[in-house]
């Protein structure tokens, strides 16, 4: 660990406790944000993240490499994700993968890019839905 002032850096950190963080990151900001559509797309930006890095960590606990991309439909594409998530889930992460790799691009790009808060929510509750299971494929592996 490296401490830094009062902050302290885990070096041996894993893709899912990254993926974790930007969750806590997102609910973090959500606190915050009231209906500000800004501070909501900044907010929408993590749960991006947080799918995106649970899925590189499964590829790289099932000896996959991932692809150099942060687009979630390409992600799923790389590899069978069937045994590690729920039919639900992963038919919910295909459905919505075009929204979540919006999410980590026009967010931080597009001026007036916005998406409903109830869309938000719905990314939101399956990214939560995404951690447990890739948190369960984790402990059931050993890792």
């Amino acid at each position: 660990m490296l401490s830094y002032g009062r902050c302290v850096v885990s070096v041996g950190q894993t893709l899912l406790d990254m993926a974790k963080s930007q969750l806590k990151t997102y609910d973090i900001i959500m606190s915050a944000a009231c209906e500000d559509m800004g501070i909501i797309g900044c907010a929408a930006f993590h749960l991006h993240q947080s799918i995106e890095l649970a899925l590189k960590h499964c590829m790289e606990l099932s000896g996959t490499q991932y692809p150099p991309t942060a687009d979630v439909g390409q992600l799923l594409s790389a590899m069978d994700f069937s045994d590690i998530f729920s039919k639900n889930t992963l038919e919910s992460l295909f459905l919505a993968s075009g929204t979540i790799t919006e999410m980590g691009a026009e967010f931080r790009y597009t001026r007036d890019y916005c998406l409903s808060s109830s869309t938000v929510s719905d990314v939101a509750r399956l990214t939560r839905s995404v951690l447990e299971e890739v948190e369960h494929f984790t402990n059931a592996r050993g890792s």
